[in-house]
């Protein structure tokens, strides 16, 4: 696990490069420049993506 994003609202981490996630309101989005990522799953206040 690699936590990529720590911030009063977002917390953020990257595993195994093949699965991003964000906890909390605020903003992240996964790097693209290594690879594609698409959403896997999201809801209130959290969002899970894939690698492609």
């Amino acid at each position: 696990v690699k936590i990529v994003k720590v911030e009063r609202d977002v917390y953020a981490a990257i595993i195994d490069e093949k699965v991003a996630m964000k906890i909390g309101p605020g903003h992240f989005e996964p790097p693209s420049e290594s690879q594609r990522w698409s959403v896997a799953l999201e809801g209130g206040d959290y969002k899970v993506w894939e690698a492609s």
